[in-house]
C-alpha cells in the first residue's frame, strides 16, 4: 500500500514476526465470526457450521455469519449458547439503494441477526461521490439502531492502493456509526485483509477516540496469520482492548488450524510426493 506512514510500517514489520501459539489460537477461537457465504450453501451446510461454532470445553466462537435466508436457522441453533448471529447486506458489491438497504437490514434483524455487515460503496467513494456512499451507510445505521443490532462496515480494503484513501474511508464509516471496521468481503479479485490495511483502520479508531472495533477477514487462514493481527492490534491498542466486543476474525477454514494448535484435531497429512 502506497504512502503508509513510517511509524505504521515499523509496527507492521514487528507484527510479522509473531509466531503461532496456543494463546493466539484460544483468542482467535473466541474472536471468530465463523462464516459461510457461498452460492451453494444449504441448510445442511449451515447446520454443520453451527455445530462447529461451539467447541465445548474450548469455548465457542463469537458469531456465525451467513446469508439472510439462513438467519432463522442460526438463531434457533446458536442463540441459546450466546453466539451472535451476523449476516451481510449488499454483499459483495457494495451497491444499493438507501431505502432498500434500510428494509434489508430491518428484515435481517427481524429474522434473528444481531450483527449486520454492510459493504461500503467503495467504487462511488473512490470516484469522489462520498455522499452516495454516506447515504447508504446512514440508512444501514438507522435500521441497525432501530433493531438494536451492531453494524460492521466492510471497507474492501484491498481496492485501496493509497493509505490516505483507506484512512478517509475508515473515518467516513466511523462518522456514520460503524460499530466495527471490517477489512474485506473475501470475494474481491484484489485480495483480502492485510496488516497494512489493519494498521490504517486501527489508526483511524485511535485518532477519533472511537469505541468501534475491528474485524479482519479475507485471507486469515491459519493461527500464524491470526497471531500477526493480534500482535499488531496489541501494539497499537493495548492488550486489554482485545475483547469479542471489539476484535473479530471473519473466516471459516482457520477453525481447523485453531483446533490443530490446541491439540483437538490432527493436522492434515502433507500431500504425497509424486513417485519416480
Amino acid at each position: 500500500m502506497d504512502n503508509l506512514p513510517k511509524a505504521l510500517e515499523g509496527l507492521v514489520a514487528e507484527a510479522r514476526k509473531a509466531a503461532p501459539s496456543k494463546a493466539a489460537a484460544t483468542l482467535a477461537l473466541k474472536s471468530l465470526d465463523l462464516t459461510s457465504l457461498n452460492d451453494d450453501d444449504t441448510p445442511e451446510k449451515i447446520a454443520a457450521l453451527t455445530k462447529k461454532a461451539d467447541q465445548g470445553e474450548l469455548g465457542h466462537v463469537a458469531a456465525t455469519c451467513v446469508y439472510p435466508k439462513f438467519l432463522t436457522q442460526t438463531f434457533n441453533e446458536t442463540a441459546a449458547k450466546g453466539i451472535n448471529r451476523a449476516t451481510v447486506i449488499n454483499f459483495p458489491s457494495g451497491k444499493g439503494d438507501p431505502d432498500k438497504t434500510y428494509d434489508d437490514v430491518a428484515a435481517a434483524i427481524k429474522a434473528g441477526a444481531n450483527e449486520v455487515d454492510i459493504v461500503l460503496d467503495y467504487e462511488s467513494f473512490l470516484k469522489g461521490d462520498v455522499q452516495k456512499a454516506a447515504d447508504l451507510l446512514f440508512s444501514a445505521r438507522v435500521a441497525a439502531l432501530d433493531g438494536g443490532a451492531k453494524l460492521k462496515v466492510i471497507l474492501e480494503s484491498s481496492v485501496f492502493t493509497n493509505s490516505d484513501d483507506l484512512y478517509k474511508a475508515s473515518l467516513l464509516a466511523l462518522e456514520y456509526g460503524a460499530d466495527f471496521l471490517k477489512t474485506s468481503t473475501g470475494k474481491h479479485t484484489t485480495g483480502g485483509a492485510s496488516l497494512e490495511a489493519a494498521a490504517i483502520m486501527l489508526e483511524a479508531i485511535k485518532d477519533t477516540n472511537s469505541n468501534a472495533g475491528v474485524k479482519f477477514s479475507g485471507g486469515v487462514k491459519t493461527v500464524a496469520d491470526a497471531a500477526q493481527y493480534i500482535a499488531l492490534t496489541e501494539s497499537m491498542m493495548g492488550k486489554d482492548w482485545i475483547t469479542t466486543d471489539k476484535f473479530r476474525f471473519g473466516a471459516s477454514g482457520v477453525l481447523n488450524d485453531i483446533l490443530v494448535v490446541l491439540g483437538k484435531q490432527a493436522a492434515a497429512p502433507a500431500p504425497a510426493k509424486p513417485g519416480y
